[in-house]
């Protein structure tokens, strides 16, 4: 799975929560790096996203790309700005601050129904 999140703090410790729980998991700065990523790395099933970052998209323009291009991926997305109502029904959106472990929880849930990594 790749985590998305420029915020190195927020960015590593969502990575050790799921590395901990036996995820691979690979991390990008921006919405650029995980295009570039997702495009060389056909296992990647899931990515959590935050909204904000710099770059040339959001977390919300990189969720529509991914649909758009690589429709078996699934797309949750994370921050403190949003409202679920703000993203495409189809996204699953988590507002900041997210509970590590509820996060966790629910990203191997996700991968669970289908999605494995």
């Amino acid at each position: 799975m790749l985590v998305v999140e420029d915020e190195v703090l927020v960015r590593l410790l969502i990575c050790d929560e799921l590395r901990d729980r036996g995820l691979r998991v690979v991390e990008a700065a921006n919405a650029d790096e995980a295009l570039m990523y997702v495009r060389t790395d056909p296992t990647v099933r899931l990515v959590f996203s935050d909204v904000r970052m710099p770059g040339s998209m959001d977390g919300v323009a990189l969720a529509q790309h991914l649909k758009s291009e690589f429709p078996h991926v699934t797309v949750v997305l994370t921050s403190g700005h949003l409202l679920p109502g703000d993203v495409e029904r189809e996204t699953l959106l988590l507002t900041k601050p997210y509970p590590l472990v509820e996060t966790g929880n629910r990203i191997i849930a996700l991968l669970d129904e289908g999605h494995d990594e």
